[in-house]
């Protein structure tokens, strides 16, 4: 990894944002939330799309599923 002069090499990690605890699902936040539980990863993973699709926008619903029926009602 290039580094600027002086800086100090930096290691960057990835985990999963998707957990399974017994039958459920949840996904972690940037924020450090966790948000759930879903009854599969494909649940899950729908709720986080909506939840950062309204994040990007600034507009913090709380979760993916408060954020799609907003924009359902909304018609957006």
């Amino acid at each position: 990894m290039q580094v600027r002069k002086n800086e100090a090499t930096k290691s960057w990690f990835r985990c999963d944002r998707f957990i399974q605890v017994g039958r459920e699902w949840f996904y972690m936040t940037r924020e450090g939330s966790q948000v759930g539980p879903f009854n599969s990863k494909t649940e899950a993973a729908n709720d986080l799309y909506w939840y950062a699709l309204f994040a990007q926008k600034g507009k913090f619903c709380g979760s993916g599923t408060a954020a799609r029926e907003m924009s359902r009602i909304k018609g957006w």
